[in-house]
C-alpha cells in the first residue's frame, strides 16, 4: 500500500512538471524592467534556456514510470532492460531533478528583487530559512533511513531493526511512512536541543550521527 501511494505521488509530480513545461511556453518574463509577453519571443527564450533540461527530466520520469509498471506486470520489453544499463542510466539522470531547485531559487530571487516592502522582505527571509531547514532535515532523514536499511540487509544491528523489535509486532507491522517520520524526528533532534529514543546501533550510523552534529 505504501509503494502504491509513492507511485501515485510520483505520477502526480511528473504530471505537474509536464504541465509546467508546457505552461512555460506562455509564461512572460521581465527584460530591462519591461514585462515581455509576446508568445513567440517567450517561447524562443524558454527553448534556449530551461527547455532542454526540462524535456530531459520529464522524459526520464515518464520512462521510469513506464518501466516500473511493465516490471510489475512482468510483461513486455521493459522488464528485460530494467536490469540493464538503460534503467541505471535513467535513474542516474533522475538525480538531475535537483536542478529544478536551482530554477525555483532563481524564480524566488527574481520575485524577491521586486519586493519593496521591508516587512514582506523579512517575511520572505523567514520562510526561506524555514524551507531550508525543512529540506536539510528531509535529506538527513532519507540518508539516516537508507543507512539503517542497507546495514540491515547485511545482518548488522541497526536503528531500524531496534525500532522494529521495540515497537513492531505480529499484529502491527511498521510501515515505511512510520520509519520515515521516525527518521525525520531524529533528524530534527540533531539541529535542536530535543532528544528521542532512536540511537546509532553500528559504526556507520555512529559516524553519520557525528557528522550530522558537526554540520548542525
Amino acid at each position: 500500500q505504501t509503494m502504491l501511494v509513492l507511485q501515485k505521488l510520483h505520477l502526480l509530480t511528473t504530471a505537474f512538471w509536464t504541465v509546467d513545461m508546457l505552461w512555460s511556453f506562455l509564461l512572460g518574463y521581465y527584460r530591462e524592467s519591461v514585462l515581455e509577453m509576446r508568445p513567440a519571443i517567450v517561447a524562443m527564450r524558454y527553448l534556449r534556456t530551461w527547455f532542454p533540461l526540462d524535456l530531459l527530466l520529464v522524459s526520464t520520469d515518464w520512462s521510469i514510470i513506464a518501466i516500473d509498471r511493465s516490471w510489475h506486470s512482468q510483461a513486455g520489453f521493459f522488464p528485460l532492460i530494467l536490469s540493464g544499463r538503460l534503467a541505471r542510466l535513467l535513474r542516474l539522470i533522475r538525480f538531475m531533478t535537483l536542478a529544478r531547485a536551482a530554477r525555483f531559487c532563481s524564480c524566488v530571487g527574481q520575485l524577491e528583487r521586486r519586493i519593496t516592502s521591508e516587512d514582506v522582505r523579512s517575511l520572505v527571509g523567514i520562510v526561506k530559512l524555514l524551507l531550508g531547514v525543512m529540506v536539510m532535515t528531509h535529506l538527513m532523514a532519507c540518508a539516516w533511513y537508507a543507512i539503517g536499511t542497507c546495514a540491515l540487509s547485511i545482518g548488522e544491528p541497526t536503528w531500524v531493526a531496534s525500532l522494529n523489535k521495540r515497537e513492531g509486532s505480529v499484529d502491527r507491522e511498521l510501515t515505511v511512512t512510520y520509519y520515515y517520520s521516525t527518521a525525520l524526528h531524529w533528524s530534527f533532534t540533531q539541529f535542536t536541543p530535543g532528544s528521542m529514543e532512536v540511537v546509532p546501533c553500528n559504526s556507520l550510523e555512529r559516524v553519520f550521527a557525528v557528522c550530522t552534529l558537526l554540520l548542525g
